[in-house]
């Protein structure tokens, strides 16, 4: 390479250096704002009517799209698994029962087999937490409500009986927690949950054509894909509890 070439080099990226510069500056003055706990309120204020929007728009939308809109109901298991490579020792205190609902959509993407299926699920959840150190025993309960838009696909078989089909789903899921209540008695140390959580879905079931309308069934299993325990920064040992959400659904809906 020539000495004006390296010249040239020299001055393009002495030139372009501070524009690098503010351009990454920008970018972590930006992730500081979006990782604020006064942001993170303020999208948990507005973030409902936004999807309440949303949905009512998208059921207006739906009516004149290959899509079944419907509502489920669910009774569902909660139980979180713990577990930590600290000096604490945690584990799951046990299951409660608890509940799921609100409208699904499921696009039509081939053949009326295959479907893209999401909605917006008011899911209820408890985490009983057990753990044990050298300063003694004690038990945690929390009381937890998410907003969950599931992004799965579903999978239908040809009928079975006359009107009957199996399906499956499958797929991850966003979650928005908009309330968390701590149920322990005489809670000295309390923690906390992600605002966001991230599960995994798997079902399956059976859905029965009743003409105009449909009526399905499923089983389903829901694993936390993130740790949900909200760590204390300036505590180092923190890094070591994990905490994942778990769901047994038992769903019953109705397909308009």
């Amino acid at each position: 390479m020539s000495q004006s070439q390296l010249k040239k080099n020299e001055t393009g990226w002495a030139f372009r250096r501070p524009f690098l510069l503010a351009f990454r500056q920008d970018l972590n003055n930006l992730a500081q704002i979006f990782l604020s706990q006064k942001f993170i309120k303020i999208m948990k204020k507005h973030f409902v009517r936004l999807l309440l929007v949303l949905a009512l728009g998208s059921i207006g939308w739906a009516q004149a799209q290959d899509v079944k809109i419907g509502l489920t109901f669910s009774p569902t298991i909660s139980f979180i698994q713990a577990s930590s490579e600290g000096p604490l020792e945690v584990s799951s205190a046990g299951a409660a029962l608890r509940f799921n609902f609100g409208p699904v959509f499921d696009f039509n993407i081939k053949d009326d087999k295959y479907f893209f299926s999401t909605g917006l699920i008011y899911v209820t959840k408890r985490a009983n937490l057990e753990f044990s150190s050298q300063l003694g025993t004690g038990e945690l309960n929390y009381n937890l409500q998410y907003l969950q838009i599931p992004l799965t696909m579903k999978l239908y078989t040809n009928e079975i009986i006359s009107g009957g089909r199996i399906f499956f789903q499958l797929g991850p899921a966003l979650e928005l927690k908009i309330a968390e209540k701590d149920k322990t008695e005489d809670s000295d140390d309390p923690i906390d949950f992600t605002v966001i959580d991230a599960p995994i879905i798997l079902a399956a079931g059976m859905e029965f054509d009743l003409g105009e309308n449909k009526l399905f069934g499923s089983i389903g299993y829901q694993r936390g894909l993130i740790n949900a325990y909200d760590r204390d920064k300036d505590n180092p040992d923190d890094d070591d509890l994990r905490v994942t959400n778990q769901l047994v659904t038992f769903t019953a809906g109705f397909v308009f």
